[in-house]
């Protein structure tokens, strides 16, 4: 029935010809099929042919017209009739549904022949003996020979068309629904590549053998597209092993000059030195310190970024708010500034509990050091709607528009609006990646200071602790 080869993809315009052509000649060979059928039965007998009521009712009206009288015993079943008075008024009638004996008085009254629109009803009026007048109706239709099968079975020729209408929808339907499937399956493949490069599944091949050529085009597109962003991403992968191995390289090698420097500030300040001197000395331990603890942050985000996947390890949430509360407390008295602990949450959560402590602790020193003495910060910790959510305020001056955009990447840090004090930009960034790492992210934000939240998936339990 019109089928189209898979592998032989046509033009759409060829396909909807073809729809069109095996429709028609579909409903051809059906209406066909009908009218032999048809055909067949007017020949067995069964029925009459559609003018067999006029012939009739012209040979009853002569008859009438000659005799005076109307004989109702020798009236046709498929002839209906009806005999009025001189006065209009109806003195004897076949039975008959009274729409159709409303049609025989008007056509008494007003000496309309024909009456109807799309079922026309005919009429023939004979005057009677005395007066009165009889009136005949039939239609040009095909009726059954014998009255008893005319009593219990439906019209036949509404039957038949009823039957012919239901073939040809049914093949309509069967050819929209065959060549609907064919181009739903070019669509469903569409979708399939689709989400598969969404979601950077590019394993395996785009798969083509469309029915619909330009569908198949637009697969061919999308084989393409998945090449050229697989091999992107594996240039991109060769980078970041590359960098990883060079921060981890650069991590390593420094870490022995700066344990020098340090370590020969520690004992120069042991020394008898001027003030000056010991001044100077103190402000090298300083730097060599702050440089240490940049060092710490790289090696741990080269170390995370190594990792692969999160170690997850199921978490009491409360517990997990009161360590960070108390390093919360520790970082703002010793700058003195205000800390607003969090409430503590409800149930528990699996994930990498030291990857996402330290992550808050990026956060939380971010925050005291922009709020400065007098200010204040709070921490939240909150599951809710299956979310874990960490988020850190300060009341300091807040994110510049171009932190909002660019913080998160590393070794960013933003001078304008809230000034580095020697920090190397990798705090939001590690927390940036402990976020990603449990299926979530880094949002920042400026609300009467600055916001920083880092949402960890869909990983909190409902279960209490």
């Amino acid at each position: 029935m019109g089928a189209v080869k898979a592998g032989k993809p046509v033009r759409l315009q060829t396909l909807f010809a073809r729809y069109l052509l095996t429709t028609c000649l579909t409903m051809a060979a059906l209406a066909l099929l009908w009218w032999t059928a048809f055909m067949a039965v007017m020949n067995s007998g069964w029925v009459l042919p559609a003018y067999t009521a006029s012939v009739q009712a012209g040979v009853l009206a002569q008859r009438i017209g000659e005799e005076g009288v109307l004989e109702p015993d020798g009236i046709p079943h498929y002839i209906r009739w009806a005999v009025f008075s001189l006065d209009g008024k109806v003195t004897a009638h076949a039975a008959m549904k009274p729409r159709r004996l409303e049609q025989i008085r008007r056509a008494a009254s007003e000496g309309r022949i024909k009456q109807g629109l799309l079922y026309t009803q005919y009429h023939r009026i004979v005057p009677l003996d005395g007066g009165g007048m009889a009136v005949l109706q039939y239609d040009y239709a095909v009726p059954y020979k014998s009255a008893r099968l005319a009593a219990y079975l439906p019209d036949f020729q509404s039957m038949m068309l009823v039957v012919l209408a239901g073939l040809l929808g049914g093949a309509a339907a069967l050819h929209t629904r065959r060549y609907a499937r064919l181009l739903r399956e070019d669509a469903q493949r569409l979708t399939q590549a689709s989400r598969a490069i969404a979601d950077r599944s590019l394993e395996a091949a785009v798969l083509t053998g469309t029915h619909a050529a330009e569908l198949g085009e637009a697969l061919q597109a999308m084989e393409t597209l998945r090449l050229s962003l697989a091999e992107s991403l594996d240039r991109q992968f060769v980078l970041e092993q590359e960098r990883r191995r060079e921060i981890a390289s650069l991590a390593h090698d420094l870490k022995t000059p700066l344990a020098v420097i340090l370590g020969n500030a520690e004992l120069l300040e042991e020394e008898k030195l001027t003030e000056g001197s010991a001044q100077r000395v103190r402000s090298i331990g300083s730097a060599a310190e702050r440089m240490q603890a940049s060092l710490r942050q790289l090696q741990a985000l080269s170390s995370q970024m190594d990792a692969g996947e999160a170690r997850m390890q199921r978490v009491n949430l409360a517990a997990l708010a009161e360590a960070l509360n108390a390093q919360g407390e520790g970082l703002c008295a010793a700058r003195r500034v205000r800390f607003i602990p969090s409430a503590p949450p409800q149930g528990e959560a699996m994930l990498d509990r030291e990857a996402v402590t330290r992550a808050a602790l990026n956060l939380l020193d971010n925050a005291v050091r922009y709020a400065g003495p007098g200010g204040s910060v709070a921490l939240s910790l909150a599951a809710e709607g299956g979310l874990l959510s960490l988020t850190v305020r300060d009341s300091g001056p807040g994110f510049s528009d171009e932190a909002l955009r660019l913080a998160g990447r590393a070794f960013y840090t933003e001078e304008k609006h809230r000034s580095s004090g020697g920090h190397a930009g990798m705090g939001l960034c590690y927390a940036a990646q402990t976020a990603l790492r449990h299926g979530g992210v880094l949002t920042l934000q400026n609300d009467s200071g600055a916001v920083a939240r880092i949402t960890l998936g869909r990983i909190a339990e409902s279960s209490t602790a």
